[in-house]
């Protein structure tokens, strides 16, 4: 897809995301518990669309948020603290390599963990993480 096109579809997709989004959200077992901290993962174009998102993140839930490049997140994880920690891994293809070890990294610790990608077979996804 031509950038231009991209970037003219955004404000419908954005318009529509609360109501597509809801149910799938609603049944995510990474959700069950309000996170009081919310670790973002991701780099280049994924990460800035979780930097626009954190400050929404940060209202909802009233919880610390950080965000992290995978490789940074990979050197120096969070650790468990006895906070409940939401860890969000976003990467459009879900194939890099990097952001799967961080997801999976994140799960191995025991967050809470939301898989955010554009393919729901991809190695992202399939890390056992919540997928959105």
């Amino acid at each position: 897809m031509q950038i231009g096109a991209y970037i003219r579809e955004q404000p419908k997709v954005l318009a529509e995301l609360p109501t597509k989004t809801a149910a799938a959200l609603a049944g995510f077992k990474s959700l069950a518990k309000t996170p009081e901290r919310i670790v973002l993962v991701g780099t280049g174009s994924s990460m800035n669309a979780l930097l626009c998102a954190a400050d929404a993140f940060e209202a909802l839930t009233g919880a610390t948020v950080v965000a992290k490049e995978p490789e940074a997140y990979l050197r120096l994880p969070p650790k468990p603290n006895g906070q409940h920690t939401l860890v969000v891994v976003a990467s459009q293809s879900g194939t890099s390599l990097t952001p799967v070890e961080a997801a999976k990294n994140a799960l191995a610790a025991g967050f809470a963990v939301i898989a955010v990608t554009g393919d729901g077979n991809s190695a992202l996804a399939r890390t056992g993480a919540d997928v959105l």
